[in-house]
């Protein structure tokens, strides 16, 4: 049950998982990265569990983006699995999902859409959002 995906991806989504608590946006084992090669049908993520400082190549996941089963590694991947495979299929130009749960709580102001009227939104040096 091997997938073949484009070089030094594996390496890339193994680099960004590591970096996720050296940067201090998650602890335990409470984020993921993925990454997809959209022309091999897959996508490559960590394991559902695995301390980041144990995790390497080895524990990668491929899943097919079709319809999400496993098509190489030996583990259960992320339990965010879904999620990313549904981000990749609703947006065909990402190439990868970060997603972590911050170690304190944190807020941003919502997004607005860009077809907001530009008296809606906020200006640069302006402290609040109307």
């Amino acid at each position: 049950m091997t997938a073949h995906v484009r070089a030094g991806l594996r390496q890339e989504v193994l680099d960004a998982n590591l970096a996720i608590p050296q940067v201090g946006l998650a602890t335990l084992t409470w984020g993921n990265v993925s990454g997809v090669d959209r022309e091999a049908g897959v996508f490559v993520i960590k394991p559902s569990g695995v301390p980041y400082e144990d995790l390497t190549l080895d524990h990668l996941v491929t899943v097919r983006l079709s319809d999400g089963a496993v098509v190489d590694g030996d583990l259960r991947p992320s339990t965010d699995t879904e999620t990313h495979r549904c981000l990749y299929l609703a947006f065909g130009s990402i190439g990868g999902v970060t997603h972590t749960t911050a170690p304190s709580p944190g807020a941003a102001p919502p997004a607005r859409p860009s077809n907001t009227p530009s008296s809606a939104r906020p200006s640069p040096t302006s402290p609040s959002t109307p």
